[in-house]
């Protein structure tokens, strides 16, 4: 795979730390469990979602994670999410899973998804992923940051990076009404 001809060359950061999410507007505090909680759900695992080893393939937290994050978007961005990014979308720019320890097949696991902290042009969230056990007790499997900022669209057939571009106000007023309960 190459860059077609013609296209323009764009600087892109290197780092997630380089790119440009503006200004602070809200962050959470440094606390044991972070309690700006803005979404959650529990997926029931099966064989299909374990790996020859026998436990759940790892990558099964990244699609979690995703399904999760969109949940909460399709409530406050419904136009944008069904736009399919046409009208802009929130971009993961940097995402890691610290694997604390094992979940297997036809195990329930519990994924919450709090603010860490809101920018003019971005989003960190932190994650948590929980196994639910018959009794309802929780065993913490892991941890995720997921750091995102919200591009616009390139010109039609143009491969472009766009630029951070700032959030809707929507959605700056559903994270908000999400932590502060309103």
């Amino acid at each position: 795979m190459t860059i077609p001809t013609g296209a323009k060359n764009i600087a892109v950061p290197t780092q997630p730390k380089d790119v440009d999410r503006g200004s602070l507007i809200r962050s959470a505090p440094m606390v044991p469990r972070n309690p700006y909680l803005l979404e959650s759900e529990v997926f029931s695992t099966t064989m299909q979602d374990g790996n020859v080893v026998g436990n759940i393939y790892f990558g099964n937290y990244y699609i979690w994670q995703s399904r999760v994050r969109d949940k909460f978007l399709a409530r406050s961005q419904r136009e944008a999410m069904a736009a399919r990014g046409a009208l802009g979308e929130l971009r993961c720019v940097h995402t890691r899973v610290e694997h604390l320890r094992e979940v297997m097949p036809f195990d329930d696991v519990l994924v919450t998804m709090s603010l860490a902290a809101l920018y003019e042009r971005g989003i960190d969230l932190e994650f948590e992923y929980f196994k639910v056990n018959e009794d309802g007790s929780r065993e913490k499997l892991a941890i995720a940051r997921h750091r995102t900022v919200w591009t616009m669209p390139g010109a039609p057939g143009e491969l472009e990076i766009s630029p951070p571009s700032k959030l809707p106000q929507s959605l700056i007023d559903s994270v908000l009404e999400a932590i502060d309960g309103k």
